[in-house]
């Protein structure tokens, strides 16, 4: 079993691809957070004049700063949660899709434990052994798909 080198560039390109509607995704959600927050400043400074003009009393003002407070302190966090994590991708995909190319020479290389990391991630169910012969019931389904010949993929358009 070992995955096509231009199945593994197709699917560096279509991970590409999500993850910049990913990152526009998120910049847009980031943006409305942004103005929501502003709005919510303004909020508050609209409400310390109306306790200034008498409008309100202190205990409601400072009950209204520290609801707005808090709701722009998780909203903060969210659009943090948005930003963060995006960083490296094109590198781990790059090093990933590279990897997959090369499964054969870095599982040579590689020690027991790292060894023991790929088995498990291609075939996640147990693996068998009986009568010099080892199955499974399951293999990782990226995997086989990248592993298929031109016929078979074939007939997997079919099916869809």
């Amino acid at each position: 079993m070992r995955a096509r080198p231009e199945i593994i560039d197709l699917y560096h390109v279509i991970m590409e691809d999500v993850f910049k509607n990913s990152r526009k995704e998120n910049a847009k959600e980031s943006k409305k957070i942004y103005e929501e927050i502003n709005r919510n400043r303004v909020r508050v400074q609209n409400a310390q004049n109306r306790m200034l003009d008498g409008d309100l009393t202190v205990k409601e003002f400072k009950e209204m700063k520290s609801q707005l407070e808090e709701l722009n302190d998780t909203m903060l966090r969210q659009k943090i949660d948005l930003s963060s994590g995006d960083e490296n991708f094109d590198e781990y995909l790059s090093f990933s899709c590279s990897l997959l190319k090369n499964l054969d020479n870095a599982y040579k290389k590689a020690n027991l434990e790292i060894k023991q990391r790929i088995i498990g991630s291609i075939f996640p169910g147990k693996l068998i052994f009986e009568e010099n012969h080892c199955r499974t019931t399951k293999v990782n389904e990226v995997v086989s798909l990248m592993c298929l010949n031109n016929s078979e993929l074939d007939d997997k358009k079919k099916d869809i």
